[in-house]
């Protein structure tokens, strides 16, 4: 579900021109055997190309798990919230 609604997002803002900034961190990490739960506040940002400060901005609270398939980390679920 985010895969989706993250490049809805992006085709929607490129097809406006606006200008989309990501912030993330600070990020702690709590490990379970074979897998990891990482926590994070993701910043997203937006404006025209060319503004000093951007227009828009939103905070979520990231919450993702984790796990080692073979040699890769595949991410398994994820949730958000908005914190405004």
């Amino acid at each position: 579900m985010m895969a989706s609604w993250t490049g809805q997002l992006f085709a929607v803002r490129a097809l406006r021109q606006d200008k989309t900034g990501v912030l993330i961190g600070p990020v702690s990490f709590e490990h379970r055997g074979d897998r990891i739960i990482a926590r994070f506040n993701l910043v997203l940002t937006g404006g025209k190309p060319g503004d000093l400060l951007p227009r828009h901005s939103v905070i979520y609270a990231m919450t993702t798990a984790w796990r080692q398939e073979g040699r890769d980390w595949r991410c398994y679920n994820a949730h958000w919230e908005n914190k405004v």
